[in-house]
């Protein structure tokens, strides 16, 4: 199920509603979808982030969903920061790599 998670089309892959689904139903492997959800955004920040800005959101929404909103809400843990953590590594790039690039003021 999660080989199909991946090869479905975006509309359907990047979205939380079905991913929750299918994580409540354990009919996902968290260890294979974190590690292919880190790969497009390995790709993405290789290749400019503009190539999947759809992937960008759905991992950034999945952290705060999952790691930061439910846990402060009392909701049951569904995925824990270890099932993530290819993708939070990646995600900590990106914002590192975007940091770096951030327009500089100009002092005159």
């Amino acid at each position: 199920m999660t080989r199909c998670w991946a090869e479905c089309r975006e509309e359907f892959r990047y979205n939380l509603d079905i991913l929750d689904c299918l994580v409540r139903a354990h009919l996902i492997n968290l260890q294979q979808f974190d590690m292919q959800l880190a790969s497009v955004l390995e790709q993405a920040l290789n290749a400019g982030i503009g190539s999947s800005i759809l992937a960008l959101g759905f991992a950034m929404q999945l952290v705060h969903v999952y790691l930061l909103e439910g846990p402060a809400s009392g909701a049951p843990v569904v995925i824990t920061e270890n099932d993530l953590a290819n993708t939070i590594e990646i995600l900590t790039r990106i914002a590192a790599h975007a940091r770096y690039f951030e327009p500089r003021a100009f002092s005159f």
